[in-house]
């Protein structure tokens, strides 16, 4: 059973702010399973364990600062077909990075060690791209 939790992003321009909801999934076993559940088979995702457990966090626009909530708690993460995810050490794109191109998954952050870094409970910032026209295009910069 997928029961939805809502919230709200601060998406913040030159001259205005508004509001973008986004869904948070919860989901039941993911272990091990990345495409075809949830958040993983439609955009870029983190989760806070390993095997894809926990409340997932789907990104369709970069953050900048993942801030208190959401920041330094990521332990694996899922890319789909037409995305790409470059995650940072850092907030504001700063400090070691790793770039993850779909189809593509980490099930743990720590443990498997990418690019030969443990990046279980270091991400602070995230790019995302969409792939259109078989051009890469970068999306939207939150926070």
């Amino acid at each position: 059973m997928t029961r939805n939790r809502w919230f709200w992003i601060v998406l913040t321009s030159l001259s205005a702010s508004f509001f973008l909801p986004f869904t948070i999934a919860t989901m039941g076993k993911a272990e091990n399973a990345p495409w075809g559940i949830g958040s993983c088979s439609l955009t870029p995702t983190l989760y806070p364990h390993d095997n894809f457990r926990g409340f997932p966090l789907p990104l369709q626009v970069s953050v900048r600062n993942l801030g208190r909530q959401w920041g330094d708690w990521a332990s694996s993460l899922c890319v789909p077909q037409g995305w790409k995810m470059i995650v940072y050490e850092h907030d504001s794109f700063r400090g070691r990075s790793l770039e993850v191109t779909g189809p593509d998954y980490w099930s743990d952050l720590k443990r498997n060690r990418p690019h030969g870094m443990n990046w279980g409970d270091k991400i602070s910032s995230v790019r995302i791209f969409k792939l259109v026209d078989g051009q890469w295009q970068p999306t939207l910069v939150v926070r």
